[in-house]
C-alpha cells in the first residue's frame, strides 16, 4: 500500500483545519461559548433534586425517562453523571492517584457535561440533539474503558459503573427529547420559570 505524499498530507491537514474552524464558528454563533450558558449550567448542577425522585416510584420514573418533563429529567441525570465522576475521582485520589489526574478528571467531566447539556437543552434544532446522542455512544465507550482501568482500586469502579448507567439514562432522555421535538424555547423556558418559583429543579406540572 502506497504511503500518502507530503502534498496529500498537507491537503488533508488543511481540510481538517478548515472543517474544525467552520465547526467552531458555527457553535460560537449558536451560543455554546456564551458565559451565561455556562453559568446557567453550573447553577443547574448545584440545584437540589426534586424530593419526588427520592421515592421508589420517583426513582423508577427518572431512571426510565418517564418524568412528565423530559428536560427536567435530563438535567438531573446529566448532573448525576458529573457528581458520580467527581466522587469516583475523589475516591481514587484518596487511594493514591495524583492531584493532577484528579483535577484533569473533574475538568473533563465538567466540560463533557456542559457540552452535552448545551446540545440537548439549549441548542436550537434537533440536529444538535442527534449529535448529542452520537456523542453519548462515544462517552459510553470512554466510561467503559475508565471502568475497566479502575477495577484494581475497588471503590472507584462502583462510582464509574453507576456513572455509566446514568449516562445511558441521559442518552435515552436525549433520544426521547429529539424524537418528541422538544425545543429549547419550549420545555426549558417553562422549567426556568418553575425553578424560579420553587427554588429547586423539579418536574414541571
Amino acid at each position: 500500500m502506497a504511503m500518502p505524499t507530503q502534498q496529500q498530507m498537507q491537503d488533508f491537514a488543511y481540510q481538517t483545519w478548515e472543517s474544525t474552524k467552520e465547526g467552531v464558528s458555527t457553535l460560537k454563533e449558536a451560543g455554546m461559548f456564551e458565559i451565561k450558558h455556562v453559568v446557567e449550567f453550573t447553577k443547574d448542577l448545584g440545584r437540589p433534586v426534586n424530593r419526588e425522585y427520592v421515592t421508589a416510584e420517583g426513582f423508577q420514573k427518572i431512571v426510565l425517562a418517564k418524568t412528565p418533563d423530559l428536560t427536567a429529567g435530563y438535567i438531573t441525570m446529566n448532573a448525576v453523571c458529573f457528581l458520580l465522576e467527581v466522587l469516583g475521582s475523589l475516591t481514587a485520589l484518596l487511594l493514591g492517584n495524583s492531584v493532577w489526574l484528579f483535577a484533569i478528571s473533574v475538568f473533563y467531566a465538567f466540560f463533557v457535561a456542559y457540552v452535552l447539556y448545551w446540545l440537548v437543552v439549549l441548542a436550537e434544532g434537533g440536529e444538535y440533539q442527534i449529535v448529542a446522542i452520537m456523542l453519548y455512544v462515544v462517552y459510553a465507550i470512554a466510561n467503559t474503558i475508565q471502568l475497566m482501568n479502575s477495577l484494581s482500586l475497588i471503590l472507584p469502579p462502583l462510582f464509574f459503573f453507576a456513572k455509566l448507567l446514568a449516562s445511558l439514562c441521559a442518552a435515552y432522555y436525549a433520544f426521547k427529547i429529539e424524537k418528541e421535538g422538544i425545543s429549547a424555547n419550549g420545555t426549558y423556558a417553562s422549567l426556568k420559570e418553575k425553578k424560579e418559583d420553587d427554588g429547586e429543579l423539579g418536574v414541571a406540572e
